[in-house]
């Protein structure tokens, strides 16, 4: 599982080069949002990892100002999305029919902390709180 913070650039570790088959590789992430089922899809940037054959470290930064082609993403305080990273070889992009094209390197699960946790159901008395 990845955990992402809020307003802060995030180390994320994954394996995804033993299952690369292009090179140079680059790699997309689609994120789907198990509250909302929207699907974002995030450009990762350089594979900063010393050591490529045990892990993979990319840099993702959660800030308010989105910019999906430079690692830079806006995500639901409290919430969780699937997470499916594949590999390309265009630098550029980040559209959906880039994706068509190119094999899976790893799946799994996306959380997010910090931030105000704006998961809520109201009614007309009291909050009641869905997800924290």
């Amino acid at each position: 599982m990845i955990n992402i913070i809020k307003d802060r650039y995030n180390d994320v570790y994954v394996t995804v080069t033993e299952l690369t088959t292009i090179s140079p590789p680059y790699y997309l992430m689609t994120l789907q949002s198990n509250d909302t089922e929207e699907v974002k899809i995030l450009r990762l940037g350089t594979n900063e990892s010393p050591n490529l054959e045990r892990y993979d470290f990319f840099i993702i930064e959660e800030t308010p100002n989105e910019d999906l082609d430079n690692g830079k993403i806006t995500l639901i305080p409290g919430g969780t999305y699937d997470y499916t990273i594949y590999q390309t070889h265009m630098d550029v992009g980040n559209t959906p029919n880039l994706l068509a094209v190119h094999n899976i390197c790893e799946r799994g699960l996306l959380s997010v902390s910090g931030g105000l946790n704006t998961n809520s159901t109201y009614n007309n008395i009291n909050p009641i709180t869905v997800f924290e």
